[in-house]
């Protein structure tokens, strides 16, 4: 349930660093492509995170396979909407 919290949070966290990094060297920050990826990474995040909240009450064995699984998850929906991302 934590992490549906700390993924928007950590999300806006890295969006406001990456904005003031590239202010501070007047580099263009390319807000539309930054917003793209952010969501990407929220949804993905979000997407994770319904493996963990599944198996909250189970046992060590099937916590860890949980956790596998929203790995698994993760990394193929970051996948998808990155290449989603690259045709919009």
């Amino acid at each position: 349930m934590r992490a549906i919290i700390v993924a928007p949070i950590m999300c806006l966290l890295v969006a406001g660093a990456g904005l003031a990094i590239c202010g501070l060297t007047h580099w263009d920050p390319h807000p539309h492509e930054l917003l793209l990826a952010g969501g990407a990474g929220l949804i993905a995040s979000i997407a994770a995170s319904v493996p963990l909240i599944l198996a909250r009450r189970s046992d060590q064995a099937t916590a860890a396979q949980a956790g596998l699984i929203a790995t698994t998850v993760h990394l193929l929906a970051g996948i998808v909407l990155a290449g989603a991302a690259l045709v919009v």
